[in-house]
């Protein structure tokens, strides 16, 4: 039986989000949207789940973190669909052949 070996290839997972500091809306102490903190996740397969609070999640920003957390030799970025990754990667370096994207929607 001929044994078959499988590469698995290094992956990097950024995520962007906003964290409210309540619940809900209507609730008691409630301020919208100025309320939410923007939030970065980055995870390498197989390793830690590292978030990070950030001023913004303009490429800018978002480039400054993939530069500091991301290793140049990745070989493949995963991210969802916000339209600010793409600049972000292109500002720090990374190739586009490297970038995919989830779409979270059908």
């Amino acid at each position: 039986m001929r044994k078959v070996r499988r590469e698995i290839a290094e992956v990097a997972r950024l995520a962007a989000c906003h964290v409210s500091k309540t619940a809900r809306r209507g609730a008691p102490g409630y301020a919208g949207k100025k309320a939410k903190e923007p939030v970065i996740g980055i995870r390498q397969r197989g390793g830690d789940l590292r978030f990070f609070h950030a001023e913004d999640v303009k490429a800018g920003t978002l480039a400054t973190y993939i530069k500091e957390n991301i290793a140049d030799d990745v070989d493949v970025i995963m991210t969802d669909e916000l339209i600010t990754y793409p600049y972000a990667l292109k500002r720090a370096g990374v190739p586009d052949h490297k970038h995919k994207t989830v779409r979270h929607r059908a």
